[in-house]
């Protein structure tokens, strides 16, 4: 009897010892963090692809899939509709009037393919409510491809940067294509569109030049301003975004602040910190983002008027998502996990481990209502952002 109990205790022992070195592992693996729980509102079994950015309408997600598309409810994560096995998104979805338009992948299907230069072009016809698909033919020759993977509407049309340099305008309604602006040395890598004018980042062909940011009257392709950063950068606009009457091109190695009207530029932060794939948010003060890893590996909080670092966290690898906030807590997926910091001193509340991203991510995480919806490795999720009602 006594010989079992001293194996009991053993036992208890060991196991415990086991369980302590877990959560030594744990805690090594998030630095010493502490590690906490977040609510999570539902998941979803919808993986999207990490280079092309879904879309939100209401209450509904439209995303880009690794072999077609699908819907999500975004109240609780049911899948509405898919369709797959039609064809591989090769760009972001957008939508005009009642029907998704998204660009096929570059890779054209086998039996098309005539040669390495010629090609079929096509972009996906979907009807919203998913009842429907049309592969449209937009031309035969590898120049109308879209160069960066990017598509961009006005409601009425469809924009994209061409393979060969150009800025292409598609009436999706009668395929007929009109070229309203023409690069030599650069290639279009994003398009924004806010009041009928596009905002047109570049990428420089040699990639040791900056980047240029165009301004293009869509009512008469007229050319309102154009900048090139006076900093060394080749990348420009993996993410353009409007706020207020400011243009941000957040990049791979600094993050630029442009006057809206004239292109003038009010900071760039190459000198202080890095840039970013994903994007940034915004309070009344700062903005807040995610590095892309070139000039740092972690995540930012930046002084909007001046583009000063207020504070720096290094995570230690690359992030690409956009971070979230709430209530002044920033709320960023990490890829392996997610982390919560005090948006004003950057001073980090924890990390949970049952949330996960994606291990590339290109396309911004979005808000919906007071949930923080992340498409990633193990499909999507939907995080309650209520923590501040739990310190």
């Amino acid at each position: 009897m006594k010989i079992r109990l001293n194996l009991i205790i053993l036992m208890i022992i060991a196991l415990s010892l086991t369980m302590c070195q877990c959560s030594l592992n744990q805690q090594e693996l998030y630095q010493g963090k502490p590690l906490i729980k977040v609510d999570i509102a539902w998941r979803s079994a919808v993986y999207q692809n990490a280079n092309f950015a879904y879309l939100v309408i209401g209450n509904t997600a439209y995303i880009p899939e690794g072999d077609g598309v699908a819907a999500v409810n975004l109240d609780n994560g049911a899948i509405k509709w898919r369709i797959n096995g039609t064809f591989v998104p090769g760009s972001n979805i957008e939508k005009i009037g009642d029907y998704l338009y998204v660009f096929e992948d570059y890779s054209a299907p086998a039996e098309s393919a005539i040669s390495n230069d010629i090609t079929y072009v096509r972009i996906a016809k979907i009807k919203i409510d998913g009842t429907s698909i049309e592969m449209m033919l937009v031309g035969s020759e590898k120049g109308w491809k879209t160069r960066m993977a990017y598509l961009s509407s006005d409601n009425t049309y469809l924009y994209w940067g061409s393979y060969d340099n150009r800025f292409i305008k598609l009436n999706p309604s009668t395929l007929e294509k009109e070229v309203i602006y023409t690069t030599t040395n650069e290639f279009m890598s994003k398009i924004l569109i806010s009041n009928n004018i596009a905002y047109v980042g570049h990428i420089a062909q040699a990639r040791t030049t900056p980047g240029t940011i165009t301004a293009i009257n869509l009512s008469n392709n007229t050319v309102l301003w154009e900048k090139t950063p006076n900093i060394q950068k080749y990348f420009s606009a993996f993410c353009l975004v409007i706020n207020n009457d400011r243009l941000y091109d957040f990049d791979n190695l600094s993050t630029a602040c442009y006057d809206i009207n004239n292109g003038n530029i009010i900071f760039d932060t190459s000198k202080v910190c890095g840039g970013s794939y994903g994007g940034g948010i915004f309070d009344d003060k700062n903005i807040y983002y995610t590095s892309a890893g070139s000039t740092g590996s972690g995540v930012y909080g930046v002084n909007n008027s001046t583009g000063e670092k207020i504070w720096y966290d290094d995570v230690g690898y690359t992030l690409g998502g956009t971070p979230q906030l709430n209530h002044g807590i920033l709320y960023v997926d990490a890829i392996t996990h997610l982390r919560l910091y005090n948006a004003t001193n950057g001073q980090i509340i924890g990390v949970t481990p049952n949330v996960k991203g994606q291990s590339f991510q290109l396309s911004p995480t979005q808000r919906y209502g007071d949930l923080m919806i992340i498409c990633g490795d193990d499909g999507m999720v939907a995080v309650r952002m209520n923590y501040h009602t739990k310190m």
